[in-house]
């Protein structure tokens, strides 16, 4: 599993860029969903998701919000997100690396938000 996380990575780096367009261009509405395991009929384990934000806490540009209680299974997958608006791809990449190493963490991805 850990040679499938690294391999998205790069993937990551390259999605950054082509959204971002290597400036700030879209910026005001970027999101950065992190996505967990969800065993088959259960629930995201919240001390996961508690653990990942613990040792990724963002910084002044990433931004985490507060963290999804919701019951309802869709909600499960992506109980975290950054407020990324403002982020720079450097501050995304760090985060995302970080986010990467931490159990339960299937992927963290950039996404167009309406706040």
């Amino acid at each position: 599993m850990r040679s499938r996380r690294l391999l998205g990575v790069p993937a990551v780096a390259l999605g950054l860029a082509a959204l971002t367009g290597c400036g700030s261009a879209g910026s005001d509405t970027r999101a950065l969903q992190v996505q967990f395991t969800v065993p088959t009929g259960g629930h995201v384990d919240p001390a996961q998701v508690v653990a990942a934000l613990r040792a990724c806490p963002g910084s002044k540009a990433v931004k985490p919000q507060p963290i999804s209680t919701s019951t309802i299974p869709a909600a499960q997958v992506y109980p975290l997100t950054y407020d990324a608006r403002t982020a720079s791809d450097l501050e995304l990449n760090r985060t995302i690396v970080c986010l990467d190493r931490q159990p339960g963490v299937v992927s963290a991805y950039l996404e167009a938000k309406d706040y």
